[in-house]
């Protein structure tokens, strides 16, 4: 990859703290005995996405929130946390409002860690309901939309006494030591933002139970079975085995986080919203900039060579720092 072709990284600077917080949920076993009503699950990527990126790993989820809507309404308890609210509103330097808006129940098998990055912002007027993931992606690496973008805090709460499956992360930005949530966890959480923070999952289980990517199919599920085992189907068939204490619990709960009462009314009321003149027109200057053509499509959100052109000039921005940035299955 040409130098020509990596943009400038996403900021460095720290948006928010990373906080520890022990006994995250009142009633841990109660979520846990959700978790086990919410099997089977499903790859936490399409069937495809799995195919293209070079095979499935196991790392299984349950969507509970939605935007801000219950998928399984037994979950509001836990959607609606108040000390992860709260610890929220701490690592983000006391914000006017921390408002929930997803949920996700996940289990992972024995696998390799996964690469470092940043998640994939929000940016107001973009949504998923109405934009394609590669445009999302495309513009989240780029960096140059970061005045629309909308903070958001993470909180990752883990259940996994196994070795591994703790959470790396670089809360003094890519060119400094990392640190890590280490196991033995139970009703664990880091509370901080990975938006901008780099982060990844470590590994789960000891090496020689990773299972390599390619192993199990797209279509692969997670079964709960009797007493603590776990089993993983592809095609129905199952075809591998595990007790709960080699699977790594965990949920994932973000919110959006506003700083000011105003900043939640532009969000609420569409005030500073991003038009689709505005992204293109953008893309275009900064392709002009770097010396590259670009020339805008009749249909520029269907069209391939055009997404295909705009993906490569804005790769994953780790990719300047780690030499693991690369997708999980390139390392096996």
């Amino acid at each position: 990859m040409s130098e020509l072709m990596a943009p400038p990284a996403r900021p460095a600077e720290v948006v928010a703290e990373s906080v520890i917080l022990n006994d995250a949920f009142e009633d841990p076993q109660a979520l846990l005995d959700l978790m086990y009503r919410s099997a089977p699950y499903d790859l936490i990527y399409s069937k495809q996405s799995y195919e293209n990126s070079g095979g499935a790993e196991p790392w299984f989820q349950r969507s509970w929130f939605r935007g801000g809507l219950a998928v399984v309404p037994e979950a509001r308890p836990f959607f609606e946390n108040p000390r992860l609210i709260e610890t929220a509103k701490t690592a983000f330097g006391g914000a006017w409002e921390i408002r929930p808006h997803s949920l996700t129940a996940n289990i992972s098998g024995p696998m390799q860690p996964g690469r470092p990055h940043i998640d994939l912002s929000i940016c107001r007027g973009i949504d998923d309901a109405h934009h394609p993931s590669w445009l999302r992606i495309a513009m989240h690496h780029s960096g140059l939309f970061m005045p629309w973008s909308v903070l958001q805090a993470s909180a990752l709460a883990y259940f996994f006494p196994g070795p591994g499956g703790g959470y790396e992360y670089w809360p003094e930005g890519p060119t400094k030591p990392s640190q890590a949530l280490r196991s033995p966890l139970w009703n664990t959480a880091i509370v901080t933002d990975n938006d901008f923070m780099y982060h990844r999952a470590q590994g789960v289980g000891p090496r020689e139970e990773w299972l390599a990517p390619r192993t199990i199919g797209g279509d692969s599920k997670l079964h709960k079975g009797e007493d603590d085992l776990w089993h993983i189907v592809d095609e129905g068939v199952p075809r591998f085995t595990y007790k709960e204490s080699q699977l790594r619990l965990f949920v994932i709960w973000k919110a959006y986080v506003f700083k000011t009462r105003a900043e939640a009314e532009a969000f609420d009321n569409h005030l500073d919203d991003l038009s689709m003149d505005q992204v293109w027109d953008a893309f275009a200057d900064d392709f002009r900039r770097r010396g590259l053509s670009f020339a805008l499509p009749d249909d520029p959100l269907h069209d391939r060579t055009f997404r295909e052109t705009v993906l490569r000039a804005y790769p994953p921005p780790g990719l300047r720092y780690f030499a693991d940035a690369r997708r999980p299955s390139d390392r096996y």
